[in-house]
């Protein structure tokens, strides 16, 4: 969502309350998307977290007392979750200063609306009005932009570590395939050779008979 700006009209030598009052409506209105739009972003990644955290059970099922490997999948994860932990910190940060930026605009409204009945004094803070409301703007604007930036950074970052993790669990999964295809010809050896003492006894059993 990009900044949103807002032609006012002259009323008394300054802006018309009702076009300050749309553009601060619309400013918050605007601010809020952008906030529920990074909290959508945190909960997705909240979301690959925990489906990382199944898959990380699955391949210690599978992969038994690999300790070491467990160990660096473990270590991955827990840099996701404090990525993670950040990004909420960040977010909340963006939220507070959002809050003062609404805060200051109203106080900006209300000291219009104080100084609408006075044409010259009006027309001396249409000015600064102005400059600190598009200030606050951009300010907020510049920190969502940042937040967004490592929302992606971190979702990208999770996305290679998953694919990174997947190919790994590929290779284990055929590493044990080779080792059960080894241990089952490892089986039909002992069978075989039981089998040929079992007819080397029977043979020894009957040549002993009279």
């Amino acid at each position: 969502m990009g900044p949103v700006f807002q032609k006012f009209r002259s009323a008394l030598g300054g802006f018309n309350r009702e076009d300050v009052a749309r553009y601060i409506e619309q400013s918050a209105t605007a601010h809020r998307e952008q906030v529920a739009g990074l909290e959508k972003r945190l909960a997705q990644a909240e979301q690959e977290r925990d489906s990382l955290r199944r898959e990380l059970e699955e391949v210690r099922d599978e992969r038994g007392g690999l300790a070491a490997e467990e160990a660096r999948v473990r270590s991955s994860l827990e840099e996701s979750t404090r990525g993670l932990t950040k990004l909420r910190g960040e977010l909340t940060q963006t939220e507070t200063k959002l809050s003062v930026a609404r805060a200051e605009l109203e106080r900006m409204q209300a000291k219009v609306a104080e100084l609408s009945p006075m044409a010259e004094q009006y027309e001396q803070l249409k000015d600064r009005v102005a400059t600190v409301e598009l200030d606050a703007h951009r300010k907020a604007q510049v920190t969502l932009d940042e937040a967004k930036s490592q929302a992606d950074q971190l979702r990208e970052g999770t996305r290679e570590w998953v694919e990174q993790v997947l190919a790994e669990y590929d290779g284990l999964r055929q590493d044990l395939e080779g080792l059960f295809e080894k241990a089952r010809a490892v089986i039909q050896w002992e069978e075989r050779a039981r089998q040929a003492g079992d007819r080397a006894d029977s043979l020894r059993g009957k040549a002993g008979q009279p």
